[in-house]
């Protein structure tokens, strides 16, 4: 009992001073910084709303400032508006901005030359001995005034007065918008005044104060913020005590207050005090008794839980059953108990959790590898280490991890993404990307090494594939910029040679020698053209052509780059035939079929048979892939001696990126976009093929009749006019050939180099020129910024855009700008004097009016 006594003091007193004792006096630190915050939050609060209301009077004082500001800028810039009118301007400002009582002109002597609102008596009067004037002189800046009481609406205002070159504006401030600012702070708690510069109330709740300009520069606060001195102060005044803050108006010098009496303000903070203090003292007394209560609980059954401690020493672990009435000594032998069944469990769960690694490292796809850095030795693996390496569980067990990576440094240190060569037993180096982290002791010594590997083979072939198409995609780019400028100089060749022709006799030997110029170079023109069908991806434009004249120059262009061993059969009808479609796809698929074909046969030879006919569907056809409906179709068979396609391989050969060329011969592109193009094109494609025995590609499109009007006719004679027109064009030979050329058909022709001098000229008289031909490629201004500068001056007037090459115009952008027609060049004397004719012919058709001047 002696013992249990002494422990009990023991405790209690421990308890004391281990837990009542820092209670209380962090309870009372915890306060003293509550108090301490509090009173900083509210000195904070203050002076927050003293620099709100003193930023909202700052940005009051913006707009009259640079409104001032800128009647000045109109009144003296006399473009902008007349001195007769001034009155009328002034009376304007007044009415769209009411914070202005009224706005006076001075001259230099003071004198007054406009007011608003007008009153004639005023007129002449002097004000040069006002102080907003005199500061004007001194400062020449705009100047505040000193604040006063307005004689119209009693409230108070000021002058804000700005120079002039020959005087200056003055505009009488009504500051009855800062009562609003002062009357927002919540009444009872706070109060907010302004003054100016001298104290003088500006703004105040009780307005009777601000009508008899009261002054405050007595308050300790209001002193404090007109010595230029900003912050939260604590003072008396009439023996109250006060808490108030300052706030500068930047611009005036003028002072924001705000006030709290300091039994208002910290009434909360004296509130908290007793709160926490009583609370102290009740958590005490409640302590101490909780204190005796819980030391009784411990040292009444401590005895008792000796001896069971005892029988759990000697490792008696079924003996845990007690009639003890107490909770936490039953929940103390439970828990033993629970602790020694946990053990056996926690054996059975590490089991299940080996059996469940090693299953889910066998299911992953990627190789997982673990070995000793020391000796290099495989501690373990999972099924698709083992599968890609080739090697049995037993013959990886007996090797070393050098044995698999010629260097295994980079894996000891530890990677990310590392790219190395896995060796199989067949000696394979397989490309890989491995991850690599060490598990390290105390010492920070590697002891394993875990390595997680992916086969990257498919993806390096994916990305040589994406650059082979980078390259293709960057050859078309190149074709369309060297097109650009080979068209304008087959453009000077052609016109140069059509002029020749016009002025040379048919008897006269040289004709033929120009006639043969004129083909080459329309020979060249079209060589041009298939160059930028191929490499061009514009938006698809359907339209009726005769197929034999696509498959005609597609021929022509792949003939000089195939081998003499290969020969080309071509059987069509004579009879042309019509299709709907794209030209330049149709010209692609060709050339990408053509292809495929002289490579199957680049090495032993063959011949390429082209057969077209015209076939008609009394049912609907498929291949497996898209069904086309009944009716009259051109049947195209593209057939090679080549080595053919093997049946695994057929059924890939229209997906992207698929190709079984060596690298550097083929994307694997071309036959998916042959693919996508008859599809698009409203046809079907099959392919037959057999190792050894040639390939052949059958296509279907739908014939037309209804445009039988496209097949060529005889020449006509030259359509001619008298229309004049404006020729735009940055190359002077093609504008001395094309004004050669109009001439001759009767046009008046007016040329420029310049589009901006172009501009010029047609705004001077938009009237004069009935049509408008423009290049679209051109230094200062493009040729379709140009369109849309001369629409804006007249928007009735036709324009012909001509264009070596451009990716930056196609139908519906030319359209949406009000391009009568796009005409590429090289141009011709016929498709130029159709192409004019046609446009002018429309225009007088459509009956428009003549350009009005708009600009």
């Amino acid at each position: 009992m002696k013992n249990c006594a002494g422990l009990k003091q023991i405790l209690i007193i421990s308890f004391i001073f281990i837990t009542i004792i820092p209670v209380i006096i962090i309870s009372i630190i915890s306060l003293q910084i509550l108090i301490t915050a509090m009173e900083k939050e509210i000195s904070d609060k203050n002076q927050i709303i003293a620099e709100s209301i003193s930023g909202e009077v700052e940005r009051f004082l913006d707009e009259p400032a640079g409104l001032i500001k800128q009647i000045a800028g109109v009144i003296e810039n006399n473009l902008l508006i007349s001195p007769d009118s001034t009155g009328k301007y002034l009376d304007t400002v007044l009415d769209s901005y009411p914070f202005f009582e009224g706005i006076k002109i001075l001259d230099n002597q003071g004198r007054i030359l406009y007011i608003s609102p007008y009153n004639e008596d005023f007129i002449g009067i002097d004000f040069s001995s006002q102080p907003f004037f005199i500061n004007k002189l001194k400062n020449n800046t705009h100047v505040w005034s000193s604040t006063y009481i307005s004689m119209e609406t009693g409230q108070p205002a000021l002058t804000l007065s700005y120079p002039l070159k020959n005087g200056m504006i003055a505009g009488h401030l009504n500051l009855s918008y800062l009562q609003g600012l002062i009357d927002r702070v919540k009444p009872g708690t706070w109060y907010a005044v302004i003054t100016d510069k001298d104290g003088t109330l500006i703004a105040h709740p009780d307005k009777s104060q601000v009508s008899q300009q009261m002054n405050l520069s007595n308050v300790f606060a209001v002193k404090m913020g007109l010595e230029d001195n900003q912050g939260t102060y604590f003072y008396e005044y009439m023996d109250i005590k006060f808490i108030g803050s300052a706030a500068i108006v930047s611009p005036t010098g003028w002072v924001v207050g705000v006030f709290q009496k300091f039994g208002d303000a910290f009434a909360s903070v004296i509130k908290i005090k007793i709160v926490i203090f009583s609370g102290i003292c009740i958590f005490f007394i409640i302590a101490l008794i909780l204190c005796l209560a819980i030391v009784k609980r411990i040292t009444t059954p401590l005895s008792l839980l000796i001896d069971y401690s005892k029988n759990i020493s000697q490792g008696n672990y079924n003996i845990f059953h007690m009639p003890l009435s107490y909770f936490e000594i039953n929940e103390l032998a439970e828990n033993f108990r629970i602790m020694a069944r946990a053990v056996q469990s926690r054996e059975q769960e590490l089991a299940y959790e080996k059996l469940f690694i090693d299953s889910a490292l066998n299911s992953l796809t990627d190789t997982f590898f673990v070995f000793d850095p020391s000796n290099g030795k495989p501690i373990r693996w999972n099924k698709s280490f083992k599968m890609i390496s080739g090697y049995t569980d037993k013959e990886i067990s007996e090797m070393k991890a050098y044995d698999f990576y010629y260097n295994t440094e980079d894996l000891e240190k530890g990677a990310e993404n590392l790219e190395i060569n896995f060796i199989t037993k067949a000696g394979e180096k397989i490309p890989s990307e491995y991850s690599a982290s060490a598990i390290k002791n105390e010492n920070n010594n590697s002891l394993y090494i875990i390595c997680v590997g992916r086969d990257i083979r498919k993806r390096k072939k994916l990305e040589e594939q994406l650059k082979q198409a980078h390259k293709m995609e960057a050859i078309g780019t190149v074709a369309g910029g060297i097109a650009h400028d080979f068209n304008n100089i087959l453009g000077i060749i052609v016109g140069n040679a059509e002029l020749a022709l016009d002025d040379v006799p048919q008897w006269n030997p040289a004709c033929n020698n120009i006639e043969h110029i004129k083909a080459a170079s329309l020979r060249a023109k079209k060589v041009i053209q298939q160059l930028l069908n191929f490499s061009r991806k514009n938006i698809q434009i359907r339209v009726p052509f005769i197929i034999q004249d696509i498959i005609n120059e597609s021929v022509k262009l792949l003939r000089s780059s195939i081998p003499h061993s290969i020969n080309i059969e071509i059987e069509m009808p004579e009879e042309p035939i019509i299709i709907m479609a794209d030209p330049s796809q149709i010209h692609e698929m060709l050339v990408h079929i053509f292809s495929n074909a002289f490579h199957a046969m680049e090495e032993n030879g063959g011949i390429l048979k082209i057969r077209l006919t015209q076939v008609e569907l009394e049912q609907e056809k498929t291949n497996g892939y898209h069904i086309i409906k009944p009716g009259q179709y051109v049947k195209l068979e593209i057939s090679d001696t080549g080595c053919g396609i093997s049946y695994e391989i057929k059924n890939k050969i229209f997906d992207p990126y698929f190709t079984t060329k060596e690298v550097g011969k083929g994307a694997g592109m071309g036959l998916s976009i042959v693919h996508g193009i008859v599809k698009s094109n409203e046809g079907m494609i099959s392919v037959y093929s057999e190792p050894g025995k040639g390939t052949s590609f059958i296509i279907f499109f739908p014939i037309i009749d209804e445009h039988n009007d496209i097949i060529g006719k005889g020449p006509s004679e030259l359509p001619k006019g008298n229309e004049k027109i404006l020729f735009v064009d940055d190359e002077e030979f093609l504008l001395d050939i094309g004004q050669q050329i109009l001439n001759r058909l009767g046009y008046i022709v007016e040329i420029q180099t310049n589009p901006l001098e172009a501009l010029k000229i047609f705004r001077l008289n938009p009237k004069e020129f009935s049509l408008i031909i423009t290049d679209m490629t051109m230094p200062d201004l493009r040729g379709d910024q140009f369109v849309k500068e001369i629409k804006k001056i007249c928007p009735e007037i036709p324009v012909i855009l001509c264009t070596g090459f451009s990716n930056k115009m196609n139908k519906e952008q030319a359209d949406k700008i009000g391009i009568a027609r796009c005409i590429e060049k090289p141009l011709n004397q016929r498709e130029m004097a159709v192409a004019i004719r046609d446009v002018l012919d429309k225009k007088a058709r459509a009956g428009t009016k003549a350009c009005p001047y708009n600009y």
